[in-house]
């Protein structure tokens, strides 16, 4: 899916597109920004899947991995390195670092609590 995501912003840019808001897959039910918020993000991240390469539940060790990958994928630098040339927003980079938040707080405690 980043793949994806990552083709569609290069072709949006040859395109001559401007940025869009509904171009990230926002981490809620509904996909969109305007649902974000700690509750949704963890709701969203902790109902979905978390199954190991191997295609196994794996528990806490799953959704450890699953929020690690996260923490990449929203890193705000990522995230601007993706999008920038769109022209991405000030507000939607607020956006995107306090997605980054709840996930990095959410991958520590999972981290932790499967630690002890």
């Amino acid at each position: 899916m980043e793949g994806q995501v990552q083709m569609d912003a290069a072709l949006s840019m040859k395109e001559g597109k401007r940025w869009k808001e509904s171009m990230i897959p926002w981490p809620t039910k509904t996909g969109k920004l305007r649902d974000v918020s700690q509750e949704a993000v963890e709701e969203f991240l902790k109902k979905g899947p978390s199954e190991d390469i191997d295609g196994e539940k794996d528990g806490t060790e799953g959704l450890t991995k699953v929020l690690k990958a996260e923490r990449v994928r929203w890193h705000p630098d990522k995230i601007q390195q993706r999008y920038g040339a769109l022209g991405i927003d000030e507000r939607t980079l607020k956006s995107v670092t306090a997605v980054f938040q709840i996930v990095d707080q959410l991958w520590g405690e999972v981290k932790d609590h499967g630690a002890s």
